[in-house]
């Protein structure tokens, strides 16, 4: 893969919260080298991960995959 052409996301996971949950936060932190401007995602579970991670790459009107010209 090239330099400055993905995407790249920042997982937090809280060391302290409530017991039995996963708590912690996901930021898009770049888009093709890149700096985002996109406030922190709380989660309560890691199973939350892959539709935040969406909903944020829908916010920064990134589409991915991208999409194959014919």
């Amino acid at each position: 893969m090239k330099r400055e052409t993905g995407t790249i996301f920042k997982v937090y996971l809280l060391a302290e919260g409530v017991p039995r949950k996963q708590e912690g936060f996901i930021v898009l932190w770049k888009h093709k080298g890149k700096l985002q401007r996109i406030r922190n995602v709380p989660f309560d579970y890691v199973d939350e991960l892959l539709r935040k991670m969406r909903r944020l790459l829908r916010t920064a009107k990134i589409q991915w995959p991208k999409k194959r010209s014919k």
